[in-house]
Formats: structure tokens, sequence, C-alpha cells
């Protein structure tokens, strides 16, 4: 049985995706070690988010992936851009230690396509949108 180039690309990369969302999440710790998340469930959903971010990487490196194949090229190149978009500014918070999202996240996200935003991790999106 002959494969052609195309299906071994998409072979490897739902393998790489398989095995990808199979790999357990690092878990670092951070500096939301130091504060109690007694009495303020934004700190405790801004730690939890804030252990999303590598997560986030992944789901911007599939992205990236996905642009290689060259249908649907520019969609992917997209929805990786903003992925990219709301890490850095999810990082740029947690760098400064805010336990709330910025205005400008919150309003970033609700104008994305559905599909980029399925592929925020849980945490971090409850904490940009305020869900808990």
């Amino acid at each position: 049985m002959k494969i052609t180039k195309r299906q071994l690309r998409r072979i490897i990369r739902e393998e790489k995706a398989r095995i990808l969302k199979e790999q357990p999440s690092r878990t670092s710790t951070t500096g939301w070690d130091n504060f109690s998340a007694d009495g303020d469930p934004m700190r405790w959903l801004a730690a939890g988010a804030e252990q999303d971010l590598p997560e986030l990487l992944r789901a911007i490196e599939l992205n990236r992936d996905q642009t290689a194949t060259g249908e649907l090229r520019t969609q992917y190149e997209d929805d990786a851009s903003s992925l990219e978009t709301i890490y850095d500014l999810a990082k740029d918070s947690f760098d400064a230690r805010k336990t709330k999202p910025p205005k400008h996240l919150t309003s970033y996200v609700g104008g994305i396509d559905t599909i980029v935003r399925e592929q925020i991790p849980p945490n971090l999106y409850s904490w940009i949108v305020g869900e808990w």
C-alpha cells in the first residue's frame, strides 16, 4: 500500500497531536504559591490560569504545524497569531502578579472566532472571561 506525502504528513500531525494531548502538563511552582486563595477567588483562578500557559503554547504550536499543509494555511496562521496575542497579554499580567485580566484581553477574546476560543485551556479561559 502506498502512502502519499500528504497522507504521511497528516498521520504525523495527528500522532503528534495525540502524543501532546496525552502528555501530562508540567506543573511548576509559580509566584502564586506564596499567596493564599482564601477569600479571593480571582487569585485562585489566576494561579490555575497561569499553569495553563504551557498548554496554550502547545495549541499555538499545533496551529503553526498546520500551516505547513497548504490548505487553510492562512486560517491556521491567523489562529496561531490570535493565540499568541492571548498568550502575550496573559503572560504580561501574570508577570505583573495581577489577579484580574486586563480589560483589553477580555474584549480581545470576546471578539475572536469560536474555533480559536475553544483552543484556550479551560482555567485560562475562565480567568479571562471571569467565569468560575
